[in-house]
């Protein structure tokens, strides 16, 4: 489906000279002289809405890589297509598609919200080029310079790394080119290592705590003992500090912690360690065939039916192999495709209308990750559209304090880190004939509203936020 002439980047090839490159060598003032010439979108000088595609306006110097030549505009997709994190990558890639597909043709969001037509993005037709992380930052790095350089993206979205996303904000920051990503969890990201020409719609591992810890002391009682085993791993750590600093809050005590070296599979040191240390709540911060084997050793050493299980983040690339193992596991995610049952108006019906086009386009139900994707795209749509130019400071100075209510539930970029302030979803795991029945992994238990889960600016990570310049 989709564009067919788009292109993926695997970590092979050579990027070709293009039109960055050229704007580069011409220097600042060659480059100001071609953006007086041009106008934005299919306009007859500068915003008009007539014939010719033109780029820029008169007031507004080259940058990233705009001014656009051509009738074309690319967009990029980002994420891991094969290894551990594939599971959600894929639907990532599939949600920006459709995305796509819906901008250039009509359908979906894009006949919906206000600011989009259906028929491109400021007449322009959106093309788009994919990259496969494969979960690794180098990979990611030469992918991601490929497609700004060669392919000449106004922006790019998808991911499921921390250490990938973190590895990728500098070069939006250095290269101009808007970068909206997908799940990744470090604090970091909004914190100390935040970017201007980053910002992250997902939550984050406190946000994921806060949303938690306002519904767990319901659901499993207050003055609980729990054990936590984690990720030697950015993802794993933030998750640990998050959740022990929130859970204590409501009178749950720590008892110990074992730390997993990535990509370790042998839990049993571990769990002998919880069995050890008489907890009732285990918070298992892994994901994966980690999670996966993690769960199967729990249920042969006896643990898996006396205690209660918490996966700070819970997501198709966790769920997908832990099968029914995963059955009343609680945990929080980014969106549920029983939303509507929870949110109102247009939101509840953007949230049932991508359930239906995403089914109609792939045969299955979609996660979090899709839909992520695909409401990023919309987003930074809307905000070119509203803007009225792809101009890359342009862009970003609208989306910092832009507010959205799209299927996910009411939504606000904060100008001071760029975290969105946003609903958290708090799940339980489903039995395996469950799955099999409704195409799902999760029961959606609670939506914790944006107001109720976002911390203060000068509330760790985002006091941890030195946001860097425009320029």
């Amino acid at each position: 489906m989709g564009n067919e002439s788009h292109t993926q980047e695997n970590g092979a090839g050579t990027a070709s000279n293009s039109r960055r490159h050229v704007l580069k060598a011409m220097g600042a003032s060659g480059a100001v002289a071609l953006a007086g010439c041009a106008g934005e979108g299919n306009g007859n000088g500068t915003n008009g809405n007539g014939n010719g595609n033109g780029n820029g306006d008169a007031d507004t110097a080259p940058m990233g890589n705009y001014p656009i030549d051509g009738d074309t505009a690319t967009y990029g997709f980002h994420g891991p297509l094969s290894g551990e994190l594939a599971p959600d990558g894929v639907e990532q890639e599939r949600g920006f598609e459709l995305a796509i597909e819906h901008l250039n043709n009509g359908e979906g969001w894009a006949d919906e919200l206000d600011a989009l037509s259906g028929d491109g993005v400021l007449g322009y037709e959106i093309d788009y080029v994919t990259g496969d992380s494969a979960g690794d930052e180098e990979t990611s790095i030469d992918n991601i310079e490929r497609m700004i350089d060669r392919d000449g993206i106004q922006f790019w979205t998808g991911g499921v790394s921390s250490g990938v996303c973190q590895a990728l904000q500098p070069i939006a920051q250095r290269e101009h080119v808007p970068f909206l990503s997908s799940i990744s969890q470090d604090n970091e990201i909004t914190g100390e290592n935040c970017h201007r020409y980053h910002f992250r719609p997902s939550i984050g591992a406190e946000l994921t705590a806060r949303g938690l810890a306002e519904v767990l002391p319901d659901l499993l009682g207050e003055n609980r003992e729990y054990y936590q085993i984690y990720l030697d791993y950015s993802y794993g750590i933030s998750n640990r500090e998050s959740m022990e600093s929130y859970m204590d809050d409501y009178g749950w005590e720590e008892l110990g912690a074992s730390p997993l070296p990535l990509g370790e599979l042998d839990h049993s040191t571990a769990i002998a360690d919880l069995d050890d240390s008489g907890a009732d709540v285990l918070i298992f911060t892994t994901f994966g065939e980690a999670m996966a084997n993690g769960l199967n050793q729990l249920d042969d050493a006896g643990l898996l039916d006396d205690i209660d299980i918490v996966i700070p983040l819970i997501s198709a690339f966790s769920m997908e192999p832990a099968g029914g193992n995963a059955e009343g596991v609680y945990g929080a995610t980014n969106w549920h495709a029983n939303a509507s049952d929870e949110l109102d108006g247009q939101a509840a019906e953007l949230s049932d209308m991508f359930v239906e086009d995403y089914q109609d386009e792939y045969g299955e139900m979609p996660g979090q990750a899709a839909i992520e994707a695909y409401d990023n795209v919309m987003v930074y749509s809307s905000v070119v559209e509203s803007v009225g130019t792809f101009h890359p400071q342009t862009v970003v100075e609208e989306l910092e304090g832009f507010s959205w209510d799209h299927g996910i539930g009411a939504m606000e970029f904060r100008e001071c880190d760029h975290q969105a302030q946003r609903p958290v979803y708090v799940c339980e795991g489903l039995s395996e004939a469950e799955q099999e029945e409704t195409g799902l992994f999760l029961d959606l238990l609670e939506i914790v509203p944006g107001e109720d889960a976002i911390y203060d600016c000068d509330h760790f990570p985002a006091s941890e936020c030195d946001m860097p310049g425009y320029q």
